[in-house]
């Protein structure tokens, strides 16, 4: 699949195969596409924290509540690590989010590349997913959850309402 097929392909899966397993040799990738992403000044400051013990797995499902993030066969918190972060020169500003985005996305794409479909989850529980990692808000921020899984073999892109690109980009 060439990188345009990848981009156009890829959407948000709700609905994983609960009987099939990620190999352990493809979260690899999918975990190293993170590692290799571009940061601000390469500091990288975030940490990916797999959410495999069933304890865990049930206070996440606290965070955020949904039927199709049951279905996930893994489950990664991604979180910021706000020292360790890029400040920009208006020192109001720093890359925390950008940093975390860019590497978010490159671990989609990687599981795409895979066929392991992924939904990226912003609308979490932020406090409690904080206190029950023993995060310290202000220092660590959970910044997004990443399920992961395969589609369900009937799954089905759904349409997608994009804006054109005359809309989007501006030539000046």
């Amino acid at each position: 699949m060439d990188f345009r097929d990848l981009v156009m392909e890829r959407y948000s899966v709700r609905q994983c195969d609960t009987t099939r397993e990620i190999p352990e040799e493809d979260m690899q990738l999918i975990l190293d596409a993170a590692v290799q992403a571009p940061t601000a000044c390469n500091n990288q400051p975030f940490r990916i924290y797999r959410i495999r013990s069933r304890e865990m797995r049930e206070r996440a499902e606290q965070w955020y509540n949904r039927a199709h993030f049951r279905t996930a066969r893994e489950v990664l918190l991604i979180v910021g690590e706000d020292a360790a972060a890029y400040v920009y020169p208006d020192k109001q500003n720093n890359s925390l989010y950008t940093d975390t985005a860019i590497a978010i996305a490159y671990m989609q794409l990687q599981a795409e590349d895979l066929g392991i479909g992924s939904v990226w989850i912003n609308a979490f529980d932020r406090p409690l997913c904080a206190r029950d990692m023993g995060l310290e808000m202000g220092k660590e921020t959970p910044v997004a959850l990443l399920a992961l899984g395969y589609p369900l073999p009937d799954a089905k892109q759904p349409t997608r309402k994009r804006k054109s690109m005359d809309d989007l980009v501006k030539t000046i």
